[in-house]
């Protein structure tokens, strides 16, 4: 009866255990379909020639394979974007393909792993790696993108002020704000970092009163526009993405791009 008992925990243990690693594998396909397929259009040198002489078409699934990639898993699966990524890479020449082809606002939005409209519980000064950096505390109130798990429950972010930010539209603790979030990967912060290096301007993207305020119209839809409408653009950019469909829209005029 002992023996029985526990071969029966075993073939559970041994089941649980297929089941996870079948699960990570499936990211990590993923991952590797959108490595590769960047990759593959690729010379070892790095050359831009072959993502610049594509159709928009064509370009579009590789948008399409890259958006579903970093939107499938967690950090620890699925490290895409970390500080530093070599200027001649692949992806360096990808993402600015993507900002070349479209927008600035298309790139950072297949880029970062999470979006996520949150409310300010706590602000402190703190001292991480020898760099001094400002850490939030959130509660999450609409996730735009991400799976990571920290997003059901209040979590900790951290950022560094690279340069000045008028104090009227500095982060307020008590307020929401949409958030663009990602993984630095620096062993001294385990937490996600807002990505600062998206926006030049370095916005804060305050949501009161059902209005998103976006000062330097990063999004492209206005100084300010309904929550309602907001999520609904952006709910329409994506399906435009994983559909493929044409995404002439988000481009900028040529005047623009130099």
């Amino acid at each position: 009866m002992h023996i029985k008992y526990s071969f029966y925990l075993l073939s559970i243990s041994f089941l649980f255990s297929f089941n996870s690693i079948a699960q990570k594998s499936e990211k990590e396909i993923k991952r590797e379909e959108y490595i590769n397929s960047i990759l593959e259009k690729y010379h070892e040198d790095g050359s831009l020639s072959a993502l610049q002489n594509m159709t928009d078409k064509e370009f579009n699934k590789l948008i399409k394979i890259a958006y579903e990639a970093i939107e499938a898993g967690q950090t620890e699966i699925l490290n895409y974007e970390k500080a530093n990524i070599p200027s001649r890479s692949s992806r360096y020449h990808f993402n600015r393909e993507i900002y070349m082809r479209y927008s600035r606002f298309l790139e950072v939005f297949i880029r970062v792993p999470v979006i996520v409209k949150a409310k300010i519980l706590e602000s402190r000064q703190v001292i991480k790696g020898g760099f001094g950096q400002l850490n939030l505390i959130l509660k999450p109130e609409y996730i735009i993108k991400g799976k990571e798990p920290f997003l059901s429950q209040p979590f900790e972010i951290y950022y560094r002020e690279y340069t000045y930010v008028p104090d009227s539209i500095d982060f307020k603790i008590g307020k929401s704000y949409l958030f663009l979030l990602w993984d630095r990967g620096e062993p001294d912060n385990k937490e996600f970092s807002i990505a600062t290096w998206a926006d030049d301007s370095q916005a804060r993207f305050l949501i009161e009163n059902d209005i998103l305020y976006d000062h330097y119209n990063f999004f492209n839809m206005g100084s300010s526009v309904k929550w309602a409408d907001f999520v609904k653009n952006i709910e329409e950019l994506i399906f435009r993405i994983k559909n493929e469909n044409n995404l002439d829209m988000y481009k900028r005029s040529l005047q623009d791009k130099f």
